[in-house]
């Protein structure tokens, strides 16, 4: 048996078209339903994965299109900023966030319909529901990806000869892991030193 619910989300996020920055506030509803013969753990699980992508994640992020010619700018803010193929309205971003929160929540729960509406919109819904074809993102990218991301690329950072590889946050990190995960091995971060350092 499954069971369905329904959440509200009030978020903030900048969105950034035609290089021009602009606040947005969001209304997210989502329409989940649980996954039959799953226990109560998955449906929290699948629940506190949501909470988490959207409030500390979503909210007080900046969108921007992979065209822009003020992404290095913005990302010098030092604030999160999600680069996606597609200008950052909100039919798009209804999609985007369908596709992520599908993706982290896969095998915990299915989200069945989500609707968008902002203040820049003029309060107009967007609604996408899972039986619905979807004909963006489709591509690789973090959007797809089941992990708690926001960029499709790792974290480098370089220091007088040295490289570091920073890896991407893992569910387990954040405590919202399967049992699965959990068994995983961690990639353990490294440092590679030029031989002129030895």
């Amino acid at each position: 048996m499954s069971a369905r619910l329904k959440k509200q989300f009030d978020l903030l996020a900048g969105v950034v078209r035609n290089d021009k920055y602009t606040s947005n506030v969001y209304q997210v509803d989502l329409d989940i339903s649980t996954i039959s013969n799953s226990s109560p753990e998955t449906h929290s699980l699948g629940f506190e994965r949501i909470c988490y992508w959207l409030e500390a994640i979503f909210h007080d992020s900046v969108l921007i299109c992979d065209d822009s010619t003020v992404i290095d700018p913005h990302i010098e803010t030092g604030r999160r900023i999600l680069i996606i193929p597609y200008e950052p309205v909100d039919s798009v971003i209804n999609l985007l966030l369908f596709r992520k929160l599908t993706a982290i929540t896969t095998d915990l729960l299915n989200i069945e319909e989500i609707t968008i509406s902002s203040s820049l919109g003029g309060n107009l819904v967007y609604c996408h529901a899972a039986d619905e074809m979807v004909d963006l993102f489709n591509e690789a990218g973090w959007w797809n990806d089941s992990r708690p991301i926001y960029t499709s690329h790792e974290a480098v950072s370089k220091d007088n000869n040295v490289v570091a590889l920073t890896k991407h946050r893992e569910w387990t990190d954040l405590k919202l892991g399967t049992a699965n995960e959990e068994n995983q091995n961690k990639i353990v971060p490294f440092v590679i030193k030029n031989d002129e350092d030895k």
